[in-house]
């Protein structure tokens, strides 16, 4: 069916999915069984790292509660990656769980589009060598 959403979006809706209020960002309703995905609507941002240095074993500090949706991945760096990957990685969703998995890689400066789970913790991590100078956000 399809009907004016809020702010004047036209689309489809599936009256079976709980939408996100894009004015509080609040998530699905208590008693939930899945836990929902939302577009951005809200143009939430997350700042993950600001002209930081990252290797392999020195991961940016991970961000947590981000709501679950689809968001631009942002990467700017005032040097070159020198053949270097940055990965953005995901907490485990299990119970005291301590690992990471991988949501997106990439070798360059740019913007990627990902889909964050409800209530993630993520975090940036170099891999090859030392990223310098790297400012990265989520939006």
């Amino acid at each position: 069916m399809s009907r004016n959403l809020p702010l004047g979006v036209q689309g489809q809706v599936d009256f079976t999915t709980t939408l996100i209020d894009v004015t509080t960002g609040a998530a699905a309703p208590s008693g939930s069984s899945s836990a929902p995905m939302y577009v951005n609507f809200a143009q939430n941002t997350y700042q993950l790292a600001s002209n930081q240095s990252l290797t392999t074993a020195t991961p940016t500090t991970p961000v947590t509660g981000i709501i679950g949706a689809s968001y631009v991945w942002n990467v700017a760096q005032a040097t070159t990656f020198g053949g270097f990957s940055l990965v953005l990685e995901s907490l485990d969703s299990a119970p005291g769980s301590t690992t990471y998995q991988t949501i997106a890689t990439v070798t360059a400066p740019g913007s990627v589009g990902v889909v964050i789970g409800n209530n993630a913790t993520v975090r940036l991590r170099a891999v090859g060598g030392t990223i310098t100078a790297l400012s990265s956000n989520l939006s």
